[in-house]
């Protein structure tokens, strides 16, 4: 009887142990759309993965530097050429993010032609239109528009607080492939050009994405602020040494 009984405590040991192995599965693996990805073994995003659990333990420097190798994208001024894919990207955030702004001024131009001229003019400080001297830029893989960064030369008291040198974001069907990452990487070099030492990027305190995002990209947090235009939640303030970094 003894014997019977030690036979069932070690095959609910192993059972405890199998449903133990199962819920850290499910844990690293959260929907159906990371389960298709790691089976396609998409490289840009194994790496994601990786660099998501090293920077978890508090090591993701040399993941994230083989991650930003592996990606190619061009962070870039737009180009009349782009009009098309440009678009579908501002299209894409109006229905999945309706209350992010993806382009600033693009309904003001009368032609995209028009648009990418006042952006470089935004660049060169001039026709500001109550912004600071800006370099937006489109971040492009095989020709197509999978996110932008609004790149901020300097702060005024309002970015200071809230907002940053560098406002990214990525559209929704190319997320989760490292590109944020890579287009906040880039951007830190655009303002190391325009001779910006610290960086300050800013997110929600609860945006785990943006959190790794800043963090794998050197972001040290400084403090946590009530969020500006809102009732509740936290502003998590981070600053970057873009001369170590970059």
């Amino acid at each position: 009887v003894k014997s019977e009984m030690d036979s069932k405590q070690l095959l609910k040991n192993e059972n405890d142990k199998l449903k133990d192995t199962l819920k850290k599965l499910r844990n690293e693996i959260t929907n159906l759309d990371d389960f298709k990805k790691m089976k396609k073994a998409e490289p840009n995003y194994i790496l994601q993965k990786l660099l998501t659990s090293s920077s978890d333990a508090g090591v993701n420097s040399n993941v994230g530097v083989a991650l930003s190798k592996s990606i190619s994208m061009e962070l870039r001024f737009l180009k009349p050429s782009d009009e098309q894919t440009f678009r579908a990207a501002v299209a894409e955030f109006k229905t999945h993010d309706p209350d992010w702004e993806f382009a600033f001024f693009l309904d003001d131009a009368r032609n995209f032609a028009e648009y990418t001229a006042l952006l470089r003019n935004q660049s060169e400080g001039k026709d500001l239109r109550g912004f600071v001297p800006n370099s937006y830029m489109g971040a492009f893989v095989n020709g197509k528009c999978v996110g932008r960064a609004s790149i901020r030369h300097e702060l005024n008291d309002r970015l200071l607080v809230d907002g940053g040198h560098v406002g990214y974001g990525v559209v929704a069907s190319e997320r989760r492939k490292g590109y944020a990452r890579e287009i906040l990487r880039q951007s830190l070099a655009v303002l190391k050009a325009h001779g910006v030492k610290r960086a300050l990027v800013t997110c929600a305190d609860d945006n785990l994405g943006s959190i790794r995002t800043i963090e794998a990209n050197g972001g040290v947090l400084e403090n946590k602020i009530p969020r500006h235009g809102t009732t509740g939640g936290l502003t998590s303030r981070y600053w970057i040494d873009i001369d170590k970094k970059t």
